[in-house]
């Protein structure tokens, strides 16, 4: 995650009763943990801890809302803080250039699979098909399947305590890594219904999480096609 100063504008502090998430999405979006089981009384903010990304959204883009959702994983992964949580609605994601990872995810959280709207995790769409983290630069495997010198070597990587959950990984490249997911030092990291397709491995290190001994990851729900 992004240090403090990288929050854009102080970002994740969000006004008691604030706009930004309505009345009805305060509760369970922006942590107990932080604020106390009760909340914050009136003169105190909330302190939330979720960001939206959407790319198709059309608002401010500071990630406060649906509304004004990120359009790119990458920049709400800079605002994100160590334990915050992103939230991302169905679409297809690409590198920012040629070879790029799309995410390095490390101590945060990203739940893929949302509609837009939904408030919780509990109750996103489960669109995991068609939320695609695609290291496909370029867009044209689809012209020609051997055409991945563009794409990225891996599609994501994770670090730390770090969680990627429900979303389709696609179009990595990999040589000794994992073209798709790589582990890279975790200390608890969760892959949690996550389907990797289209990957190219030329080496040892396949499609899925490699890393040294001392990565320590939890794989549930997840498929390799």
């Amino acid at each position: 995650g992004g240090a403090a100063g990288d929050r854009l504008g102080g970002g994740r502090d969000v006004g008691y009763g604030d706009d930004a998430l309505g009345d009805a999405g305060l509760d369970g979006i922006c942590g107990d943990e932080k604020n106390g089981d009760d909340g914050p009384t009136p003169d105190q903010e909330w302190v939330c801890d979720v960001w939206f990304v959407d790319r198709s959204a059309g608002g401010n883009a500071d990630g406060l809302s649906w509304e004004d959702a990120f359009t790119t994983i990458q920049a709400a992964l800079l605002a994100a803080a160590d334990g915050d949580r992103l939230f991302v609605a169905a679409g297809h994601y690409a590198p920012a250039a040629a070879n790029d990872t799309v995410a390095v995810i490390e101590d945060v959280e990203v739940y893929g699979g949302f509609a837009g709207g939904e408030m919780t995790v509990e109750s996103r769409a489960g669109l995991t098909d068609e939320t695609v983290l695609s290291g496909d630069f370029l867009g044209d495997d689809m012209l020609d399947p051997d055409n991945v010198s563009d794409n990225a070597a891996p599609v994501v990587s994770l670090r730390g305590v770090a969680r990627l959950d429900g979303f389709t990984v696609a179009g990595g490249n990999g040589s000794w890594w994992g073209a798709g997911i790589w582990a890279d030092g975790c200390d608890g990291c969760v892959i949690s219904g996550v389907l990797v397709r289209n990957t190219t491995p030329t080496g040892p290190g396949g499609p899925v999480p490699k890393d040294a001994p001392q990565t320590q990851v939890l794989i549930t729900d997840a498929k390799v096609l």
